[in-house]
């Protein structure tokens, strides 16, 4: 019997917000009552709600149109990683994390902070957990195939530019540390080895913590994309 398991957020105008993005819009071209159906148009950052990274998202070459299948599906673990605001997550984290990460695996890292979302949207987007570098280069010498986080991003958020830091001077004090947290440390050691990044993963992520699975994050084939919403699923035999 196989068990289907959604770790996907709902996308729409109420989704979780980050920085000054601009929520997801829907709207109507046509309705039941003029053209005898309803067609509809939305209008979204790619990079908001559960989504994947392509490289192109940082300039490396492989864009939406050109991943292959595979990178987006195979076996994978959801491994429970918990830790408060702003903590770091270490190699010694992983390399203790079971199921065992293994070469080839797509990584889900379950830190709690699902539950923060769209309940508590400062926590969730301004003081999640996140790698530390040294963590990103076990998991780039592991040779994973895809990471993933129930946060904003497995990018750790002190090391989000400054730019974006700056959005909430209420909530960033202080100055960061860029020697600990280089900007995009994650996001260009990952994406310039074509490792994609699954972001924002939820919905019934708790239901296979701590378990291997099949996982499947399939994008559109969008020329030039850079990010996509998603659908990930989690596939039990």
């Amino acid at each position: 019997m196989t068990t289907l398991y959604d770790l996907t957020e709902p996308l729409g105008h109420t989704a979780q917000k980050f920085a000054d993005m601009v929520p997801p819009q829907l709207s109507y071209e046509n309705t039941m009552v003029r053209a005898g159906s309803n067609t509809q148009r939305i209008s979204t950052s790619l990079h908001f709600g559960t989504h994947l990274d392509a490289p192109f998202h940082f300039a490396y070459p492989a864009d939406l149109s050109d991943i292959p299948l595979e990178w987006v599906y195979g076996t994978g673990v959801i491994v429970a990683i918990p830790k408060q605001d702003w903590e770091v997550i270490t190699a010694a984290d992983l390399e203790q994390a079971r199921p065992a990460i293994q070469k080839n695996d797509i990584v889900i890292i379950n830190t709690g902070f699902h539950k923060y979302w769209g309940k508590d949207e400062d926590r969730y987007a301004y003081k999640y957990p996140g790698l530390g570098t040294e963590a990103v280069d076990w998991l780039v010498q592991k040779k994973i195939k895809m990471i993933g986080c129930d946060t904003i991003s497995p990018e750790h958020i002190f090391s989000m530019h400054d730019n974006i830091l700056q959005f909430r001077p209420d909530i960033f004090r202080e100055k960061i540390d860029r020697t600990k947290f280089p900007p995009f440390y994650a996001h260009h050691q990952f994406l310039s080895r074509q490792i994609l990044i699954l972001e924002q993963v939820g919905g019934q992520i708790a239901e296979v913590t701590g378990q291997r699975v099949i996982l499947a994050a399939f994008p559109l084939k969008l020329v030039h994309g850079d990010g996509c919403p998603v659908r990930i699923v989690a596939i039990k035999e």
